[in-house]
């Protein structure tokens, strides 16, 4: 790779690193400052592919360049030997490799063999890469090398006026926040051109739907489809919820009342005839993806549950990418939607999408089934069937479900996923919703005489985990607190846990779903990240059970620089200060043994 190939890819690279944490347009405007500093690309056709593939073997002949030549005439073919110590490997058997070919893109693909025996991606990410790249990989009996890196592109090296083509060809995911922004417009159709010759997938059905157009034909497995958004936010409803403000002093954040009403996710139900469901919640009809979800509208920057079969840009709104799943073998005449695309989520399932089954307009037939996704946990079907005689009906996650009437509304909680939005103003939520649920629990009126207190392990988080828990659990104890993990509970041990509970401590998570089955006046201690400090939701989940709250915050050993982008680090691990805790603890039970005047925040009445 030539020094000013390297050079001028670092630069790009590091500015879109840049941006992926900070969200700072300045780092898009170096890119284009960059990009418009290289010679006009010439109108010859790009004649050169770059196939690099790294790994290593267990015998140092099985990777040979006469084999790879044999197979792959008129090929430049480059092969290094690279002493591996990391996996215990002598000096002299240098079982890594890394080949380099380069030829015309008017060869046959690039065939990757053996001496002898079978080579076998090393990790998940390798084999779907090939997969995705449609790589032919030849396979010979017992795996006795492994690929750890694949990659392809177009050869620029010494022709600065092809370096954009090559970059965007080896690194498209790199440059898709760039692309699909006001300063790449330039350059996108350059960038779909560049994609579509050098890279055989998906990507380059991605960058063409930034071309605009309300109509695309894929080239790879996806599908296009027109944006129906037949739900929209009500504006902030008279009755409707503060958004309160979060005040921090030092690592103890508390909420300060706002007038501020947050908005209504729409609560009209709509009818869709023939559609399609896969993934909880994707739900698709003829040539329209149906987003009856706004925190779910593709054009966001990201949307769990659905990130890896819906494709949408902000640059091209009424137009989506998707990935459709295999057909489910038969189709439901009717049914109601309630589950959703993260309904494998305790949080989401119990805030966004149980408060639907209680809305359910009159005029739908009592025997007209619920669908949820088989990703709901038995809990969730718990929770559910306590809330409805009608028929529960699960349907396959990785399939696609054709219902030939289905009946669907907005989630009752909505929150965008992009950390670079702020959280106080992406989120919305109807309110009569989540108090009919607490009424039907018999949670809405204070508890009478002294209550648990309670600390909530979690000790099946697998993101925002608290590193010294243990230590803090032995702060609990030692104040008269129970250490609990409702990750083992059924859900009505769950709901009488909470309902019980006069005071809860413990790290924020999907367990923040259960503050609704507190009852007025319980006191919250929230564990989290300084980096979380101003998210708003569980705050807000308190205010709708009338319920105190207070963060305590603290740092992760994970920086912003150590990760690829600010969601990573946003859901790092963290560390709470125990002397700290323990001081809130006591300071907050001694509190509870005397009177107090102390203002609760209520939901609006």
């Amino acid at each position: 790779m030539s020094r000013g190939y390297r050079r001028f890819k670092a630069e790009v690279l590091d500015a879109d690193a840049a941006f992926a944490k900070d969200g700072d347009q300045g780092h898009l405007r170096a890119i284009a400052e960059r990009l418009r500093g290289l010679p006009e690309s010439t109108d010859a056709p790009i004649a050169d592919l770059r196939w690099t593939i790294s790994g290593w073997s267990t015998r140092r002949r099985l990777v040979s360049r006469a084999a790879l030549r044999r197979e792959n005439p008129g090929w430049t073919i480059r092969l290094r030997r690279i002493r591996r110590r990391d996996i215990g490997a002598w000096p002299w058997q240098r079982p890594g490799f890394r080949v380099c070919a380069t030829g015309s893109a008017s060869l046959p693909a690039f065939r990757f063999v053996l001496a002898d025996g079978e080579a076998t991606p090393a990790s998940a990410e390798v084999r779907d890469r090939i997969r995705r790249l449609a790589w032919p990989l030849r396979r010979r009996g017992t795996p006795t090398a492994y690929i750890e890196d694949i990659a392809r592109g177009l050869d620029a090296d010494d022709r600065p006026d092809r370096w954009i083509d090559a970059l965007v060809c080896e690194h498209p995911s790199a440059l898709w926040d760039f692309a699909n922004s006001t300063e790449g417009a330039p350059w996108r159709r350059r960038f779909a051109e560049a994609v579509d010759t050098g890279v055989a997938e998906r990507w380059a059905d991605r960058y063409r739907l930034l071309l605009g157009g309300s109509s695309i034909t894929p080239r790879s497995d996806l599908v296009a489809l027109r944006v129906r958004r037949p739900i929209a936010n009500d504006p902030a409803p008279i009755d409707g919820l503060p958004i309160p403000r979060l005040h921090r002093e030092g690592d103890v954040v508390r909420p300060v009342p706002s007038s501020t009403i947050a908005p209504a996710p729409g609560s009209t139900w709509i009818t869709v005839d023939d559609a399609l469901i896969q993934a909880g919640g994707t739900v698709w009809s003829g040539n329209d993806l149906i987003c009856y979800e706004l925190a779910a509208d593709p054009r966001n920057e990201a949307v769990a549950g659905q990130w890896n079969h819906v494709f949408g840009a902000r640059a091209n709104p009424d137009v989506a990418l998707l990935q459709p799943a295999p057909p489910a073998p038969a189709t439901l005449p009717e049914g109601i939607l309630i589950g959703g695309r993260a309904d494998d989520n305790w949080f989401h399932w119990m805030v966004d999408y149980l408060g639907r089954v209680l809305e359910i307009p009159a005029e739908i037939a009592p025997d007209v089934p619920i669908l949820v996704s088989d990703r709901v946990s038995q809990a969730g079907l718990d929770a559910l069937r306590e809330l409805t005689d009608r028929v529960i009906v699960p349907l396959s996650a990785s399939s696609a479900s054709r219902i030939a009437r289905l009946h669907l509304t907005a989630p009752v909680v909505q929150q965008i996923d992009d950390p670079r939005v702020a959280w106080a103003s992406s989120f919305a939520l109807r309110l009569p919703a989540l108090r009919m649920l607490r009424e039907r629990w018999g949670v809405s009126a204070a508890k009478a005489g002294d209550g648990r207190r309670v600390f909530l392990s979690r000790r099946s988080g697998i993101r925002r985990g608290l590193d010294n828990e243990a230590a803090l659990a032995d702060v609990a104890r030692s104040c008269g607190l129970e250490v609990v993990d409702p990750a083992t509970l059924t859900f009505t041990e769950q709901r009488a846990l909470f309902l019980d509970s006069a005071l809860v401590a413990g790290g924020s998570g999907a367990v923040m779903a259960n503050y609704l089955f507190l009852r007025p006046g319980a006191e919250i201690i929230a564990l989290t990240s300084r980096q979380l400090w101003d998210f708003v939701m569980p705050t807000v989940l308190a205010q709708v059970a009338g319920a105190s709250f207070r963060y305590l915050t603290g740092p992760s050993a994970i920086r912003l620089s150590d990760v690829k982008n600010r969601t990573e680090w946003i859901h790092a691990n963290f560390s709470i200060d125990p002397h700290l805790f323990r001081s809130e603890l006591e300071a907050q039970l001694a509190r509870s043994e005397q009177p107090t005047d102390a203002t609760v925040m209520h939901p609006s009445r």
